[in-house]
């Protein structure tokens, strides 16, 4: 999974935000695009993962000091950044945990490359990233966060590697987010490595909602909802999306396989209008 980290996109967190490293699903995968530098918040506290030990070298498991920077960042009592810096951060299971008292929101800025440990078996919670009770968080930077799903495919894959579990990834919520000319903004993708590997997701996706989603996109497929037949993703809420083309790609559309949703509000494009 590689997702890139547009700038200055809002997201509520109002339960549980799992980034699955058995599966993807993205919030967006856009495009990297150079910007002029985001201003801070006034008088905002800048908390640099750097200085709390990680090392963008690739190779050193940095997940403890990325926790370390984001605690000291939350218990704060002013405005506050945690920076990811330019560079190769490799991490294992990260959770940022709240509640918090630092002004709202806290910003998490992610320039440089954040890379997952590819060994899961570091992953005691089944998941790579969590963002727990915290309300107002702004995730932005224009770096990535690589999740490093072929090789998690080919670790299963190995004779005398451990069978990868049937995984739960439950109440995750993507709302208030803009979009700024963005490839696949809404996508659940079981699907990735369909060409290397004929098995289906073990990973069960339920109570996943998109909520008030708006801006521009370059996909004429916005919303896509491609889940493992042999585990159908449940409770699939899409409410309030309005989602206009950016550039001749013609009518926007939505689709949708091993699914069962529900729609809310308007939306634009219209949901799917039945999940194969």
């Amino acid at each position: 999974m590689v997702t890139s980290v547009g700038r200055g996109r809002r997201i509520v967190m109002e339960a549980r935000l799992l980034l699955g490293i058995a599966c993807v699903i993205f919030c967006s995968a856009v495009q990297c695009t150079p910007l002029h530098p985001r201003r801070g918040l006034i008088g905002e506290t800048v908390f640099d993962v750097t200085k709390y030990g990680a090392k963008p070298d690739g190779r050193t498991d940095n997940a403890i000091e990325f926790i370390q920077a984001w605690s000291a960042a939350c218990n704060s009592n002013g405005a506050a950044k945690v920076l990811i810096p330019r560079g190769q951060f490799v991490a294992g299971e990260v959770i940022f945990a709240g509640p918090c008292t630092a002004k709202k929101p806290i910003i998490l800025e992610i320039q440089g490359n954040v890379l997952a440990y590819s060994d899961i078996s570091a992953y005691s919670n089944g998941a790579w990233m969590m963002i727990e009770k915290v309300d107002g968080v702004v995730v932005t930077g224009g770096g990535t966060i690589n999740g490093r799903g072929r090789e998690v495919w080919m670790y299963g894959k190995r004779k005398d590697g451990p069978p990868l579990p049937v995984l739960l990834a439950t109440n995750i919520v993507f709302q208030d987010i803009v979009m700024n000319k963005v490839r696949n903004p809404i996508v659940i993708d079981q699907h990735y490595d369909s060409k290397r590997k004929r098995e289906q997701s073990k990973v069960k996706l339920s109570d996943v909602h998109f909520r008030n989603i708006r801006g521009t996109t370059v996909s004429q497929v916005p919303i896509s909802l491609n889940c493992s037949s042999a585990f159908p993703c449940e409770g699939v809420e899409l409410a309030n999306i309005n989602l206009m083309p950016f550039g001749p790609i013609g009518p926007l559309k939505s689709s949708c396989s091993s699914a069962r949703f529900f729609l809310r509000g308007k939306l634009n494009p219209a949901g799917p209008a039945a999940c194969l």
